[in-house]
């Protein structure tokens, strides 16, 4: 099992993650009102209620059959993350699977409080858009580009390529 000060560095990490995106959720909420904001040109501060997953991926993808899927989805992502964390804590720096779990538990929270995840992050260039997003969506997607990162490393290097 991993030492005492680096797992508290990790639940620290992951505890500052997870309260950022929550906070920066319910700042949203409640200026909504003198949204959208341009802070500069190609980013706009909106509000986006997303029933789909990550950067609106499924957003149209409606109903309770929708519901049940996605919950189960990021059920298992929590899962996935929460093993990676467990197998590799004490060989490796497992900070992609803290921000995974982070991002995924305050989107989840999103779910079981309002019915739909909170996105604000607008970014576009010209007539390309990319989807609004939030930042546990960030800390979801630099944490497995992280973990793919050390499991590729890993691999590579216990096979001798």
């Amino acid at each position: 099992m991993v030492d005492k000060k680096r797992l508290l560095l990790y639940l620290a990490t992951g505890f500052m993650c997870f309260f950022a995106d929550r906070i920066t959720k319910w700042l949203i909420l409640k200026f909504a009102t003198a949204l959208p904001i341009l802070v500069f040109p190609g980013f706009k501060v909106i509000l986006v209620f997303n029933k789909g997953v990550c950067f609106g991926f499924l957003n149209s993808f409606a109903g309770e059959w929708a519901t049940i899927f996605i919950f189960v989805l990021l059920f298992f992502v929590i899962l996935f993350a929460y093993f990676m964390f467990l197998k590799h804590a004490r060989g490796y720096s497992v900070l992609g699977e803290i921000l995974i779990l982070s991002g995924a538990i305050s989107n989840l929270t999103d779910r079981f409080l309002y019915g739909h995840v909170i996105d604000f992050l607008d970014f576009y260039y010209k007539g390309w858009h990319w989807p609004a997003f939030n930042l546990a969506d960030s800390f979801i997607v630099i944490g497995l580009a992280l973990l793919a990162w050390r499991v590729w490393n890993v691999e590579f290097k216990l096979n001798g390529i």
